[in-house]
């Protein structure tokens, strides 16, 4: 052992250079080892970033490491499983294309359908989809009092295009006979022929007064010479649109026509391929391009045109001034009749025609200064277009009606002054909408939004109104007067028009100062009006179906809240909170009961629609088999007048109330607290839940401990884990997870059972006897 002498304070004497390096040898072998390997081998890609760049957990993004370890990173992610191929989203720029935004636009529409108005609606309402459309639901603002404020003073607008027509075109005596086969004349309201728009109720053959589907409404097309056929347009709810097409193909033996052709303005249209720019009408229009489905029987055609009409209902007293600035009655002179963009040219070549356009032009005119009066009336119009009247400024219109004389207080126009003659009204209802070929030239010459656009902004003084002349576009439309409630409150109109015209008149209609509502705020206009869409139409399979949803809908939002915060509705006496059961309180109501029969629930329960018996029962004069009804399955629709304080609400139990109650007193009428049955059984459920809880927790996690024992042990002992007991592991945690949440889920639905309780009996439910 050589020795060598050191100097200097603190230092030893000597070293001995042979047990020194003996007694790290190892640590000198591991160093030569990390020195010979190469600087970049052993370490994951993505440790190689700066330490100024180093994270603790690594990005699932590859593009957050640069470039130069983006490939190893893929490569040893690959290797160790990885996310797998990752499909590549593209990038905005591609995507907000305009040719690639109108494939998107229609790719997006084949699961279901939506409105023109879709994509207005969508950056200010709740979307929701309902009988196959996407409809707004409510706007995100809060605007029910705006609603009802617009309804009562001003205009609230709806956008009802979801409405599907049926077109019905034969002899107009098959035509009624054979669609009359659908209704019951004791309702009062069948189809029949004569100008205006009419509703009638359709019920199932041979099962009134049950089996009722539900209200549709129509018009008929005015009388044209040169043909003997009648033509009308049956309008139906999609919710009952496929029930009321079957039981027509099933009533009338419809068959479908094999080929019914193609139009000829559709076919040179598709075929014009001379300009290369993209026609963005034709491209939005292209799911209502194809022909509508034929159905026929000797006599009959009938053509289901879908929705491919738009209708606007717009209600409140200043719906007639917010049309007249929009609906501005256009010329039908200028223009070449054989150009396909001048339709109206073509169309008003008679003179008869023509005279009908003028004449039609002063009735609006009349008709537009004073509120609607909803008397179902129908007015063709051919009317500028929207765009041009668009104003620069939302609501800056002036909206007055010419309702006051002198000051004095408001005087009824349309009061004492007669209606037009039945003739007038049918040469009125003339329009251009009503011939399937010209529709849809004035659907498909539509000037794009480009062109006017860039006229506007041609102006020298911005804001200058736009003056097209022979290039402005027409617009075909029709005006339906809709009825009010008994005080004329919520009567308005509808305005159809034609398929690719509806947001441009939308836009106007919104400027002008119409307020927009969805279809919450629709069905609290109905309610106010005493037309409950779904409440009235409760006994029909649409309506059950819809009471249904709405159940589950209040029974989800119920038992979200925690269980201090809801109501206890056994203490209260409620035997069903979330839904009508009209079936148990009709048998608990039913008086023949046999010795030791069961009181089951009424299926088949109805709505009483005849008019002479609910004229019968307002006068006290109605026997037990009137009309043979069976009284034990019907219901009859009431109107509830509140005396002082409190409201109404959805589900209300309405009681019989006792000799006391009649008597007045100064606390009152009080509903005393009922027993909650269920109370000590819920608890008892409650802690016997929690055990099993425990229970399965404890035995968890010592399986958990066991998962985490034999990782530990392998990295102890430098081995690999035993795949086969790691695999047994896993396997009965997997287990143990899926037992408690079956758990959870089964005593989530056993609690809610018991809080909310079995309905028995609904008349019996509290102290007082429902009714």
């Amino acid at each position: 052992t050589s020795t060598r002498e050191m100097s200097g304070p603190g230092l030893p004497h000597e070293l001995q250079v042979g047990r020194f390096l003996q007694s790290r040898s190892k640590e000198v072998s591991f160093l030569t080892d990390e020195i010979s390997k190469s600087s970049k081998s052993g370490k994951l890609a993505s440790q190689q970033v700066p330490r100024h760049m180093r994270r603790r957990a690594v990005s699932h993004n590859p593009a957050r490491l640069p470039r130069r370890l983006r490939t190893a990173h893929n490569s040893q992610k690959n290797k160790m499983g990885g996310e797998g191929a990752a499909v590549k989203r593209p990038t905005r720029r591609f995507r907000r294309r305009p040719s690639n935004l109108l494939a998107e636009y229609n790719r997006r529409q084949r699961s279901v359908t939506w409105l023109e108005t879709h994509i207005w609606h969508a950056k200010r309402f709740h979307m929701t989809r309902v009988w196959g459309h996407a409809v707004p639901d409510t706007p995100t603002d809060k605007g029910w009092r705006a609603c009802y404020r617009a309804t009562s003073t001003k205009c609230l607008m709806w956008d009802m295009s979801y409405l599907m027509v049926v077109e019905v075109m034969g002899n107009k005596e098959a035509v009624l006979e054979n669609m009359n086969r659908m209704t019951d004349r004791r309702t009062g309201s069948v189809f029949t022929d004569g100008p205006g728009e009419r509703s009638a109720v359709v019920f199932r053959p041979g099962q009134f007064p049950a089996g009722v589907v539900g209200e549709v409404s129509y018009m008929w097309r005015p009388q044209v010479e040169g043909a003997g056929e009648g033509l009308m347009w049956v309008w139906v709810h999609p919710a009952f649109y496929q029930e009321v097409v079957e039981m027509m193909k099933d009533v009338m033996n419809l068959e479908p026509e094999e080929d019914c052709g193609e139009p000829d303005f559709k076919k040179v249209k598709l075929d014009d391929t001379q300009s290369s720019e993209k026609n963005i009408v034709l491209s939005k229009l292209e799911p209502k391009l194809p022909p509508p489905q034929v159905l026929t029987c000797p006599g009959l055609r009938v053509s289901l045109l879908g929705n491919n009409l738009n209708r606007l209902r717009l209600v409140g007293p200043l719906s007639s001034a917010v049309l007249r600035q929009c609906l501005v009655p256009a010329g039908v002179t200028a223009g070449t009749a054989t150009d396909p963009s001048y339709w109206w040219a073509g169309y008003y070549s008679g003179q008869e025609r023509r005279e009908s356009a003028e004449e039609s032009s002063r009735a609006w005119g009349e008709w537009s200064s004073a509120p609607p009066v909803g008397s179902g009336r129908v007015l063709g119009l051919v009317v500028r277009d929207p765009r041009v009247l668009l104003p620069a400024k939302r609501n800056t219109t002036k909206l007055d009606m010419k309702t006051e004389v002198d000051g004095d207080e408001p005087e009824d126009i349309n009061k004492d002054s007669p209606g037009p003659s039945e003739d007038t009204q049918w040469r009125l209802q003339q329009s251009p909408l009503w011939c399937s070929s010209t529709r849809s030239s004035a659907s498909l010459s539509r000037q794009q939004d480009r062109e006017i656009n860039t006229a506007r902004s041609a102006a020298l003084v911005p804001g200058t109104p736009l003056d097209l002349g022979d290039r402005e576009g027409r617009v075909p439309v029709m005006l339906v007067e809709q009825a009010g409630g008994k005080d004329g409150w919520g009567a308005g109109w509808d305005v159809i028009i034609p398929a690719g015209w509806g947001m441009s008149a939308w836009m106007c209609l919104v400027f002008a100062g119409a307020r927009v509502g969805g279809r919450k705020e629709l069905e609290h206009y109905q309610l106010e009006q005493r037309k409950g869409l779904c409440v009235g139409w409760e006994d029909s399979a649409w309506g059950r179906k819809e009471a249904v949803g709405r159940e589950n809908e209040m029974r989800k939002r119920h038992f979200l809240l925690p269980p201090d915060k809801r109501v206890n509705y056994s203490v209260m006496g409620i035997a069903s909170p979330f839904s009508r059961q009209w079936g148990i309180l009709l048998a608990d109501w039913r008086v023949e009961m046999g010795v030791g029969e069961r009181r089951k629930a009424v299926d088949d329960w109805f709505i009483m629609r005849d008019k002479d018996v609910i004229k019968m029962i307002e006068m006290g004069e109605i026997g037990k088999d009137a009309n043979n009804v069976n009284f034990d399955k019907a219901l009859l629709r009431v109107k509830i007048k509140m005396s002082g304080k409190g409201r109404l609400e959805e589900n209300t139990v309405i009681h019989v109330p006792r000799e006391s109650d009649l008597l007045e007193t100064e606390d009152g009428l009080c509903e005393p607290k009922q027993n909650d049955d269920l109370e000590l059984e819920r608890k008892e459920k409650r802690r016997q839940h929690k055990e099993k809880m425990k229970r399965q927790k404890r035995q968890w996690k010592k399986v958990k401990n066991k998962k985490v024992l034999l990782v530990a042990q392998g990295i102890a002992e430098e081995k690999e884990v035993d795949q086969e007991r790691m695999k047994m592991v896993e396997h009965s945690l997997s287990a143990l997870k899926s037992l408690r949440e079956e758990e959870n889920s089964s005593y989530k639905e056993k609690a809610e059972r018991l809080w909310e309780g079995e309905c028995n009996t609904v008349r019996h439910s509290s102290s007082r006897q429902v009714m």
